[in-house]
């Protein structure tokens, strides 16, 4: 198996694989997001080792994942094993719950490796599995901001679209009645 293949099994930020302030930078959408958690049912979309889903555990009710990497279901499950924390399988565009499951969903650092052509069909799912006034939260890199002066940029290899924050917002507009 090359290595692109066993990381096609395995994806996301592994804490202890990555330097202390890129993993802040990632775990302040989930302390952001367990201001809202409290006593809700929440789904992650693309969960890596699980470490969010942990995080939120105490506060939310209940926490489910998915993710599209086979290995990232054992991995969590074998390092995060709790009776509220769930970590399934998946396609990565057909969420195998019923509609109106979840209070909240939320996805960190996915929506760019969605093929821009199915962005649209992959947040329809997401609006699916919401309950009426569910919310959903949604963190990528913003392009301003990765763009320096006087550098050239070069996009992510892994990214099928990076946003500016007026793209993502006009996106997310297309599927959710507001954002903010």
């Amino acid at each position: 198996m090359t290595q692109h293949q066993l990381d096609a099994r395995r994806c996301g930020l592994i804490p202890g694989e990555h330097e202390p302030e890129f993993f802040a930078k990632h775990l302040s959408a989930y302390h952001f997001l367990k201001l809202a958690a409290r006593g809700k049912s929440i789904l992650e979309v693309g969960f890596g080792d699980g470490y969010g889903m942990n995080y939120l555990l105490g506060t939310a009710a209940h926490v489910t994942g998915v993710d599209i990497a086979p290995d990232n279901i054992s991995l969590a499950s074998s390092k995060y094993p709790h009776r509220d924390l769930q970590f399934i399988h998946f396609d990565g565009y057909r969420l195998p719950f019923a509609d109106n499951h979840f209070d909240l969903v939320c996805s960190f650092q996915v929506i760019e490796h969605i093929p821009e052509a199915r962005m649209t069909e992959w947040l329809n799912e997401v609006r699916r599995v919401l309950k009426p006034g569910g919310a959903f939260y949604v963190s990528t890199l913003n392009l301003k901001n990765a763009q320096k002066p006087g550098c050239v940029y070069e996009k992510n290899i892994d990214h099928e679209k990076e946003f500016f924050a007026w793209e993502l917002e006009a996106l997310l507009g297309q599927v959710f009645p507001s954002t903010r």
